[in-house]
């Protein structure tokens, strides 16, 4: 599991909650304003506005979660039916934003402001948007569940683009670890291998994990997920030995050992852009064991 960086955070943060808000002033709720009436729910129950809600980090997202846990109150409708409005952003043709189908936004436009993106539960898995279908390989993961949350269906840092099948293991289930928290999560879990390369019925994929890594790794078997993959193992081993030290050596006057390897492996070994590469976390803690602190930040 790595941590998705979004480009352009606040540019995108901004353009979010400008269609959000479009599409709340466009309703009553009785002779209320509903964007007013929940923003008055949400400044009661969690000293916030709805706008704060929708953008705010996911560790206070989870701050908020706490305090409600303790002390759960009744939910009314209208924020039961913020889950609703979810749903209409989730369909490709649906959308939120104002009463013009030519400006409303979907899922399909979320996550295609993310250029390049694999799954952050696994990173395996590409993630694509096809254009001309409007079509999109990902799924929006509730990081806190939007059923039991239901005020927190829309917050920015509560979805996470994810691939079908991390999406349904993870289903309700709850993770310790967000792909939008604040820590390195890549410093708490580690791949190693033993066997040797070009035997593959002797190669075993290692991952230790600790901290609240601990518990994502258990719901989403991550282990289990990557003993799969001792042929991209095999590959990356091979490709290794074919390529020696002194093959760098030979480059180093046009690219950075670290540039060179990652043209070499097809990956990419900045944390900070592991979301944009499948494999990349597997591929830069193996790497790591042959080529030591050449590849590190």
């Amino acid at each position: 599991m790595i941590n998705l960086k979004i480009p352009n955070q606040n540019v995108n943060i901004d353009w979010y909650l400008e269609y959000i808000k479009k599409e709340y002033d466009r309703y009553l709720w009785g002779n209320s304003n509903l964007w007013s009436l929940i923003n008055t729910w949400t400044n009661k129950n969690f000293q916030k506005s709805f706008e704060e809600i929708l953008v705010c980090s996911h560790e206070e997202l989870l701050r908020i979660k706490n305090a409600w846990d303790s002390n759960k109150k009744s939910v009314p409708d209208y924020i039961v039916d913020i889950k609703e409005t979810y749903l209409k952003f989730a369909k490709s043709r649906g959308g939120i934003g104002d009463s013009s189908k030519k400006d409303r936004i979907t899922a399909f436009e979320f996550v295609g402001r993310i250029e390049e993106l694999t799954c952050p539960y696994c990173n395996k898995t590409q993630i694509e948007n096809r254009q001309n279908i409007r079509a999109r390989s990902s799924q929006l993961d509730h990081f806190f569940d939007k059923d039991k949350y239901p005020f927190f269906a829309l917050s920015f840092f509560n979805l996470v683009p994810a691939c079908s099948s991390c999406n349904l293991i993870k289903h309700m289930k709850s993770l310790d670890a967000s792909p939008h928290c604040s820590i390195d999560l890549c410093d708490l879990s580690n791949f190693s291998f033993s066997g040797v390369a070009g035997d593959l019925s002797s190669l075993e994929i290692l991952l230790t994990v600790q901290g609240s890594m601990t518990v994502n790794e258990k719901v989403l078997d991550l282990k289990g997920n990557y003993s799969k993959n001792k042929s991209n193992l095999n590959n990356l081993l091979l490709k290794i030995q074919e390529n020696p030290e002194d093959y760098f050596k030979s480059l180093d006057r046009i690219f950075s050992k670290r540039e060179a390897l990652e043209i070499v492996h097809d990956t990419v070994l900045d944390k900070n852009r592991f979301y944009t590469k499948p494999l990349s976390k597997f591929k830069y803690d193996i790497l790591k064991i042959f080529h030591g602190n050449d590849i590190s930040d």
